[in-house]
């Protein structure tokens, strides 16, 4: 028996949830769903463009257990995705606990990539954080390939720092 109320679209993909889940959670997603509680009768569907289905279904979980089974086998691009999900959707606590996570677990193998995606992410806590990082392990990060594909910009600030 399927009790869910609402379906996230995403890429393809219907992920089914609970309406009083969102609303807890997420003011953006509440008021989307409102919006269409006015309109139609039913099950509401709320689309969601520019995300990962894994994304939706990791934040859904997080929701659901105020937790996300095995996060540190995320990918450092799967979490910085997360963050801005959390982000764009007003999930507080799931923002705080993901870029908690990213700033933790901030090593030589992801240090030059987080510095770059936490700059197009406006993400200035892990910015920060993965540059200091790269300034301290500068040895063992230049003989990393991703240290090549550091932008300029975070070069330059590194620089800056050193």
């Amino acid at each position: 028996m399927d009790i869910s109320d609402v379906s996230l679209c995403v890429g393809g993909e219907e992920i089914k949830a609970h309406k009083l889940i969102l609303y807890l959670h997420s003011p953006c997603l509440a008021a989307m769903i409102k919006q269409d509680d006015w309109e139609t009768a039913g099950t509401t569907k709320i689309d969601i463009e520019g995300f990962a289905p894994l994304t939706v279904q990791k934040a859904l979980e997080f929701m659901y257990t105020e937790s996300i089974a095995q996060v540190d086998e995320l990918q450092v691009d799967q979490m910085m995705e997360l963050s801005r999900f959390a982000t764009m959707f007003s999930i507080s606590d799931l923002k705080d606990f993901v870029n908690n996570q990213i700033i933790n677990a901030v090593n030589t193998a992801t240090a030059c990539q987080l510095a770059n995606l936490s700059m197009e992410y406006n993400e200035d806590a892990i910015h920060t954080t993965a540059l200091e990082f790269i300034t301290k392990n500068l040895q063992a990060i230049k003989l990393d390939e991703s240290f090549e594909k550091l932008s300029g910009e975070n070069a330059k600030a590194i620089l800056r720092m050193l």
